[in-house]
């Protein structure tokens, strides 16, 4: 038994010992960044994928989507960074699920100004749940915002 946990304790330690030599050489990863999207479900218009990741882009909400006419907050992840955040078979930009919380999160007022459409900002983000929107007349995917890391105060953008 001693064997044992002297061979769990050595292995830990090892563990400990390459982590810190990691962090020490400037590898500053998030654990999410290495979790890998694994497809729960999918059809012929879907595919729901779980798992999550951090990205890093621009964020948007738009009182009156174009495409839908709603309230909907999205982002746009920077293609420039590695692992621009969305699954196998997404290259589009992507709306938060949980509409409520993402502005929260993201400090996005209400609108109160007729000549105000949206507002527009960087933020780095995590998101789980990717859905990929795979009919051709739906220009966006869908996803969860998990939490922000980071964010811009967001501008107002004026009514065309």
């Amino acid at each position: 038994m001693r064997s044992r946990t002297r061979a769990c304790f050595s292995e830990s330690v090892a563990l400990a010992v390459a982590l810190a030599a990691a962090l020490a050489s400037g590898c500053q990863r998030s654990a999410t960044q290495d979790l890998e999207y694994v497809i729960k479900a999918e059809n012929e218009d879907f595919a729901v994928y779980s798992g999550r990741t951090t990205v890093e882009g621009q964020y948007f909400r738009e009182y009156e989507d174009d495409v839908s006419g709603d309230d909907v907050t999205c982002f746009v992840p920077d293609q420039a960074k590695a692992g621009s955040g969305r699954p196998p078979g997404s290259n589009r930009y992507f709306c938060f699920e949980n509409l409520e919380f993402a502005n929260k999160a993201l400090r996005l007022a209400e609108r109160n100004d007729a000549t105000i459409c949206g507002f527009e900002g960087d933020a780095n983000v995590v998101i789980s749940d990717y859905t990929v929107d795979k009919q051709p007349n739906h220009p966006r995917d869908s996803a969860i915002l998990e939490r922000v890391v980071v964010s811009s105060a967001g501008s107002a953008q004026p009514c065309p």
